[in-house]
């Protein structure tokens, strides 16, 4: 229905979100956090069917889903850039631009995973494997796995 007044509606950043967290389950600071859509709660990435990704850590959490209120576990969703992370398969500055994947929550390589889509891309090569990768934001990477 169409608004007659004023409507005010509780608001906060879409940047950092708190999702509550699958019980047991340890997530630390700077990790890859997904969510779980069988479950809708948020674990610990990992190359698995029905993971979205949701961002990074900001701090660490231990699960426990018979607390009241269940414990969250508060992620930057907004797609951070990683400065100077070592990505797997990278060689050379011809790599820039490349699909980067991640198998658990802080592995990163360019060869595609099995259940899951790419997190970012390379956006820098320093030397070796060394790089900077930019992260899909929520809704980016939403974006891509429903394409």
């Amino acid at each position: 229905m169409a608004l007659s007044a004023d409507q005010f509606y509780e608001t906060s950043s879409p940047s950092v979100i708190a999702f509550p967290l699958t019980n047991a389950q340890v997530i630390y600071a700077g990790a890859l956090v997904g969510i779980d859509q069988s479950t809708g709660y948020a674990v610990e990435w990992a190359d698995t069917a029905n993971f979205i990704l949701a961002g990074i850590a900001l701090r660490g959490a231990t699960g426990d889903t018979s607390a009241s209120p269940v414990v969250d576990v508060e992620v930057n969703c907004e797609g951070m850039l990683l400065k100077k992370v070592s990505v797997t398969g990278v060689s050379a500055i011809t790599n820039l631009g490349d699909k980067c994947y991640a198998s658990d929550d802080a592995t990163f390589d360019v060869s595609a995973t099995s259940n899951v889509q790419e997190v970012g891309i390379i956006t820098r090569w320093y030397s070796g494997t060394t790089c900077d990768v930019q992260l899909y934001s929520l809704a980016e990477y939403q974006g891509i796995s429903n394409s």
